[in-house]
């Protein structure tokens, strides 16, 4: 079987598997509001198994073919010897510029040690430009400026 007519025999069966069903089912409660959901999981239900029990040979035959089809691609994807050469070139000339980049090790240079100094004061908080915080009172701490009517004792009558 070719793997074009196993996606088109496998496509219809799934969708006959699941269509019977679910018709069957919403044609059957027709009047219940919730057929369609039911309808839905046992048509999704009995594709499956359809699917699983019955379609082996298909499955096998897509499953050959997108095979197939993946390993041309990266046949033709394969290079020639003139472009991994290239490829090598270009490697070697990026590893010799980046050889030339490499920073100095920071150990060994005094600078080191007086950037590191600079970075700390910069960082350091600022204790002379911090505004003090106002002190608020404590809200527990606050007597109200009324009372409420429910503070006040009820009158004897």
């Amino acid at each position: 079987m070719t793997s074009t007519r196993a996606w088109i025999s496998y496509t219809i069966v799934r969708l006959l598997a699941f269509a019977l069903p679910c018709a069957g089912i919403m044609l059957a409660l027709p009047t219940w509001e919730w057929n369609w959901l039911l309808g839905v999981g046992i048509g999704a239900l009995v594709s499956a198994l359809v699917s699983y029990l019955f379609l082996r040979e298909q499955r096998q035959a897509m499953t050959a073919g997108m095979i197939a089809r993946r390993e041309a691609k990266h046949a033709s994807d394969v290079r020639g010897e003139d472009e991994l050469a290239e490829d090598e070139a270009l490697d070697g000339a990026a590893e010799s510029s980046l050889e030339h980049d490499v920073p100095k090790d920071p150990s060994s240079d005094d600078t080191a040690a007086d950037d590191a100094d600079k970075l700390d004061e910069e960082l350091a908080p600022a204790t002379e430009d911090v505004e003090p915080v106002e002190q608020r009172p404590d809200p527990e701490d606050v007597v109200p400026a009324h009372t409420s009517s429910l503070e006040i004792a009820p009158s004897d009558r």
